[in-house]
């Protein structure tokens, strides 16, 4: 191991030349990180990420907004501020065509029956659009998080979908967050 306390090192591509070992603190500026299938990127892989997925959206009129719905899809933090990140790729059951489109948002509750985020401190949604005829969008973004429970808390993803155009009342999403599809990512670093 290659002690980097007095040296830096950079790692710049996916296999680092030396592997390091770091006593007390160090920063990261840039992290690329692509988390492994239900896996959670978190310090001492003590994070998980579940993920279910939830169908969302049936009956809901064209302009008007879906009630929030809980997606099966959760991550577990320890104590302290978290940036969550969320990527999930959007589908529908059915396709949508031109003059179609629905806007997804999502974001995290410390309740899988009641939407409670209260320890969301910035960034409470992460959103994405899906517009016909394409069939598949995406929703990409980031939240802060802090933990202030003193333990481990699991934060689970809800969702809703809201309906442009001459989208179908009946339309709904496929699986958002589910593990179905290999795209969706839920991940967190620590922060100060």
């Amino acid at each position: 191991m290659q002690n980097c306390l007095n040296h830096a090192y950079p790692i710049r591509s996916f296999l680092p030349v030396y592997n390091f070992l770091v006593k007390g603190v160090i920063r990261f500026p840039y992290i690329i990180a692509f988390a492994k299938h239900n896996t959670a990127i978190t310090p001492a892989a003590i994070g998980t990420f579940a993920g279910g997925g939830a169908n969302i959206g049936n009956g809901t009129p064209v302009g008007v907004q879906s009630a929030m719905t809980y997606c099966n899809v959760n991550i577990v933090l320890p104590p302290g501020k978290w940036i969550v990140f969320g990527t999930y790729l959007l589908a529908g059951t059915t396709s949508l065509t031109s003059g179609q489109s629905v806007f997804v948002r999502t974001t995290l509750s410390s309740s899988n029956t009641v939407l409670n985020n209260t320890d969301i401190i910035s960034g409470g949604l992460v959103s994405g659009t899906l517009i016909g005829p394409c069939d598949f969008g995406l929703a990409n973004g980031q939240t802060i998080i802090n933990n202030t429970s003193g333990a481990n808390k699991t934060y689970y993803l809800w969702a809703n979908v809201h309906k442009f155009g001459t989208t179908p009342t009946a339309f709904t999403m496929a699986g958002v967050g589910s593990n179905f599809w290999s795209e969706n990512q839920l991940s967190a670093i620590p922060t100060n």
